[in-house]
């Protein structure tokens, strides 16, 4: 982010300077950190750290941070933006969109800031643009003899499949797998005839598949490719922001 950035900062004057991990040839003595804060060693220390409130007295290990007049960061955890609320450091925080129709990745951004909300508000992209990139989508694959999932009398949503391994869902500071999630997965799936359930390519065992099959009657295991299987929900007028954010709470 940082080489995207600085050309467009750097013509304006801004000094960019990257703060970061230790453990990644950073600033911020994270293990230094986390043992003063009386957390845990290991992943789930590590998943409580992103929500644990940093108290002013451990500022010193924020140093770069501290000085800055504006923080741009890539998927700020709570306990960041809290300190940065705290110190009234103005912030923008980005992450890749998880709108994934249009024909180019778009940014989703947060900010503290009232001026920069509105800037960021003023060029808004709309969810109507991605049903228009699914339309043209859905055109080319009908041109190149692709089909898409389902029959024209059902609804469908998609359910793409997270690695059983993969722990970087975090929720209230603790690591959380899919089955932590069933109730609010259940309800997403309430009003569609049926789920596609299209597993990670890399999970061979279909372990997340079964476990959540055995709960949700209306998931199908599909092999059909996932930009297939999209297409197909969005001709069925879904709503599109209910199917995005399912699929990042099971991607993130």
């Amino acid at each position: 982010m940082l080489h995207l950035l600085r050309p467009t900062l750097s013509r304006l004057g801004w000094q960019c300077i990257e703060s970061f991990t230790n453990v990644d040839g950073g600033d911020i003595d994270t293990a230094g950190l986390i043992a003063v804060l009386d957390i845990q060693n290991g992943i789930n220390g590590w998943a409580k750290a992103t929500s644990t409130a940093i108290p002013q007295e451990l500022d010193k290990y924020f140093e770069k941070i501290n000085s800055a007049n504006l923080v741009l960061g890539f998927g700020l955890t709570p306990a960041m933006i809290s300190l940065l609320e705290r110190k009234a450091i103005p912030s923008l925080d980005f992450e890749v969109s998880p709108l994934r129709f249009g024909t180019n990745l778009f940014w989703s951004a947060r900010t503290n800031h009232r001026g920069i909300r509105q800037a960021l508000e003023s060029i808004e992209i709309f969810d109507e643009f991605f049903w228009n990139e699914a339309a043209s989508l859905s055109a080319a694959l009908a041109w190149r003899g692709i089909r898409t999932v389902g029959e024209p009398q059902k609804t469908y949503s998609i359910f793409i499949g997270q690695m059983p391994i993969d722990l970087s869902l975090v929720a209230d500071g603790s690591i959380c797998s899919i089955n932590d999630h069933k109730d609010m997965i259940e309800d997403y799936f309430s009003d569609v005839d049926e789920v596609l359930f299209s597993p990670h390519p890399y999970d061979t065992s279909g372990e997340v598949f079964f476990k959540i099959s055995q709960d949700i009657s209306s998931i199908k295991l599909t092999s059909e490719k996932h930009i297939a299987c999209c297409v197909r929900t969005l001709q069925r007028n879904f709503l599109l922001y209910r199917q995005v954010l399912l699929i990042k709470l099971i991607s993130s």
